[in-house]
């Protein structure tokens, strides 16, 4: 069997697990599936959504606080709701604060409850902030007195309180080893990333044999429909970051191209040579090929053939366009160009709309551009990068425009003329 086939496989065995154990499950299950499964939509449970037409300000009030959890979980759905299902849950929270903590217990005990109801005090202010009375800090209280459930879904705790409240608590992690514990985690950080940002990344390696884990252990069982639903969204997440990693988008590339200027605080140029007789490191950039060679180091680890340089495009009368660098791939054009007077500047933005209308008459090969502009000029005039960045930007053509100011260490244009 192939990996694809594998992966195949597995997928189907886990959406077989959640479409044949929601029907049996408590409505707090069902809304926690629904959610973190929200992207697949009909495909996993194509008939629980339909349950919310039957929970209404009436029955939720004797549904328990399944249905007050479940309705939870639909209000923070996208930040959209169906209308009523405010309603509805405000009537079902009113009528669990009536009840003492003890009452409460089995509550404050259940983590995917405590969830969905978190969820859905969270939301209540974004809907009618005329309702929001103190709700957030009387549900923080009572999760906080509970004791710890101990079991792999203990996370989802922590997550309802920093819904509420924000304190960092998710910054300590769970136990990673526990391969339910670990996927979970990768479910909820891709539902909720907003509250996961202090957390600890899972590792490249621990995803690795967590993905060999989900695709070779025996699948929950039916009936188990939560691990089942973590399972496959966990399973999506990991390949959809693998293959994201493999295919870099063209805004990947332009965080990556965004960092050179970091990636400079090493650049070579010494004044003397370690060995006899040889002459001093010395890496100099003093024209646009040189900035186009830093370049292609940078990029062809990544790209390998889809990066191609000094590319003709389609002559257009007597002009021969021939792109700096292409990402084949991304149909995207990296041009550059080298400032050595502050005027340079201003002469760059004629010569890119002129270019523009040249490369992108044939979209065939490439469609886009990213503009790189590096400052080799005596003195640094900063202040001119936002200024040009922002006539270009103006055009559709072009993703960014990013600076490269050069290194430190490498002496100014009239001084180096001197260095031996």
């Amino acid at each position: 069997m192939t990996g694809g086939e594998l992966l195949n496989a597995r997928r189907e065995t886990l959406l077989h697990g959640v479409r044949n154990s929601y029907q049996e499950a408590a409505d707090h299950s069902v809304g926690f599936c629904l959610r973190i499964l929200d992207e697949l939509g009909p495909e996993v449970l194509p008939a629980a959504e339909a349950a919310e037409q039957s929970v209404t300000s009436t029955t939720v009030q004797y549904a328990g606080y399944p249905a007050v959890a479940y309705l939870g979980f639909q209000l923070d759905k996208r930040g959209v709701a169906e209308e009523g299902t405010l309603q509805s849950f405000l009537a079902g929270l009113t009528r669990m604060r009536s009840r003492t903590a003890t009452q409460l217990e089995t509550v404050a005990a259940d983590d995917v409850a405590v969830l969905g109801i978190a969820c859905g005090i969270a939301k209540i202010g974004a809907y009618d902030p005329a309702a929001d009375d103190g709700a957030a800090a009387w549900f923080s209280d009572l999760v906080a007195k509970a004791p710890d459930s101990n079991l792999w879904t203990s996370r989802l705790r922590s997550l309802a309180v920093e819904l509420l409240d924000p304190k960092g608590l998710l910054k300590v992690s769970p136990d990673l080893q526990n391969p339910d514990e670990a996927a979970l985690e990768i479910a909820l950080s891709s539902v909720w990333p907003a509250a996961f940002q202090s957390a600890a990344w899972l590792a490249p390696e621990s995803q690795a044999t967590l993905l060999r884990y989900l695709l070779t252990e025996p699948a929950p069982q039916l009936g188990e429909l939560e691990r089942s639903a973590v399972w496959l969204k966990a399973l999506d997440v990991i390949v959809n970051r693998t293959c994201q990693a493999l295919v870099p988008t063209v805004s990947e590339t332009v965080r990556l191209l965004s960092r050179i200027q970091h990636s400079l605080k090493r650049w070579v140029w010494k004044e003397k040579s370690l060995r006899k007789s040889a002459l001093p490191s010395r890496w100099l950039i003093d024209n646009e090929y040189d900035v186009q060679a830093l370049l292609w180091a940078i990029l062809y680890p990544v790209y390998g053939p889809d990066l191609v340089d000094e590319r003709y495009l389609e002559a257009w009368g007597f002009k021969q366009p021939r792109v700096d660098l292409g990402i084949k791939r991304l149909k995207l054009i990296i041009e550059v160009k080298f400032a050595r007077e502050p005027n340079d500047f201003k002469e760059f933005e004629e010569q890119v709309g002129g270019d523009l209308g040249i490369y992108f008459k044939n979209t065939e090969q490439f469609d886009r551009m990213v503009v790189i502009v590096y400052d080799d000029c005596d003195v640094a005039h900063t202040e001119r990068y936002e200024s040009l960045r922002n006539a270009l930007m103006q055009r559709d053509e072009i993703e960014e425009v990013i600076f490269i100011r050069r290194p430190s260490m490498i002496p100014g244009r009239n001084q180096r003329l001197a260095v031996p």
